[in-house]
């Protein structure tokens, strides 16, 4: 008989790092493993629902935003849900769901607690990530193995003297049959979008929201714009993802006069797809765990340029697979994109080792086995 796996996380966003980690988990794990998903009511992407079925299952009491009512509510919930269920493992995803479960675990089943991203750096008032830090703290013991998904956050944990010993690296692996580089997928793309095979199109991919500083690329992108004068090649900024931001960046681009030259695309299924028409994949966020995005443009052969951040160095190096700049450093940035934009050999040969670096460190087979062997340590 299989043994039972429940991930639990707050909400499934479009495109989330953490759900598609769910879902490379349910492809590789799920011939082993009797694989659940404990969720909040906040269902934004339908590909998870269908792949478990039955084995969805949905507090709905549980909520992105603190509110201490719901909150008590669903831990409530939780608690009654784990003592009419019988798992063999419990492995919690995403910070508010984690603090829940781990809580409302009295049954002491054997629980894994993934560490995704910082969540008490996020660019919001301090009482409120001290708060979490207070959390984070308290419920750490709870857990039976700390995963993190990069060496930056282990770096972060201990530079606030959090105890996080004996935790262990599990890169959230990619399938890289989805990012394969080709020509042909990327003019059929550029020519869907009104894109000249010439042009040179930089993206912008992520949650559209406060922490993915998505505001400071339109900056940048206006300033490229500036320097770049009258070319013959039209400069392009594809933002691929949506938020609660949106309106505010549509409104932004405007002001700034770059509305023409900035395609915003919402959340696509076929994200993958959309990527191949980029030249430089762009990243400024303020805070993440490991960057996905990153990850997925090298997979296409797209050399990427971040601000520091979190996994960027472990997934660009030394800047060997790409440039990374020193946080609001903006006219460095700049200057970096202008180069990689007009540097035609060098953005090819930039990308071709970011390629082999990825495909050498995130293949989801790969976090497959580390996650197996991790699960037969618990029993």
């Amino acid at each position: 008989m299989k043994k039972k796996v429940l991930n639990s996380i707050t909400w499934l966003a479009p495109g989330g790092g953490v759900d598609e980690q769910i879902k490379l988990m349910f492809k590789t794990l799920s011939n082993e493993y009797e694989i659940h998903l404990l969720s909040g009511a906040e269902i934004h992407d339908e590909e998870i629902p269908k792949m478990l079925g039955t084995n969805l299952h949905v507090c709905p009491w549980l909520v992105r935003r603190a509110n201490p009512v719901k909150d008590i509510f669903a831990l409530f919930w939780i608690y009654k849900f784990l003592r009419s269920h019988q798992f063999d493992i419990i492995h919690t995803h995403e910070t508010k769901s984690s603090f829940l479960v781990r809580l409302a675990n009295l049954r002491k089943t054997r629980l894994i607690y993934q560490i995704h991203g910082v969540v008490f750096n996020d660019p919001r008032p301090k009482i409120i990530n001290k708060l979490f830090l207070f959390l984070e703290r308290l419920t750490l013991p709870l857990a039976d193995i700390i995963l993190v998904v990069s060496d930056a956050i282990i770096q972060e944990y201990r530079r606030y003297s959090i105890d996080i010993s004996g935790v262990q690296k599990v890169y959230s692996g990619i399938d890289f049959h989805k990012f394969q580089p080709s020509t042909i997928e990327r003019q059929v793309i550029r020519k869907k979008l009104g894109i000249d095979s010439q042009d040179i199109v930089i993206l912008q991919a992520g949650r559209l929201s406060i922490s993915k500083n998505n505001q400071e690329g339109l900056r940048i992108f206006s300033e490229l714009l500036g320097k770049s004068g009258k070319c013959k090649h039209t400069l392009w900024l594809l933002i691929l993802g949506d938020g609660e931001l949106r309106s505010n960046l549509q409104n932004l681009a405007a002001e700034l006069g770059i509305e023409k030259n900035v395609l915003f695309l919402g959340f696509r299924p076929d994200a993958n797809r959309i990527m191949q028409s980029a030249d430089i994949n762009m990243l400024t966020s303020l805070r993440e765990g490991l960057p996905r995005v990153l990850v997925e443009a090298s997979a296409l052969g797209i050399p990427s340029i971040c601000y520091e951040v979190e996994g960027a160095s472990e997934v660009l190096g030394n800047s060997q697979y790409g440039a990374i700049v020193k946080r609001f450093d903006r006219s460095d940035f700049v200057d970096k994109l202008w180069h990689l934009s007009w540097d035609k050999n060098y953005r090819k040969n930039l990308g071709s080792l970011a390629r082999v670096h990825v495909i050498n460190h995130w293949d989801m087979y790969a976090m497959a086995d580390r996650l197996k062997d991790i699960y037969q340590s618990l029993y």
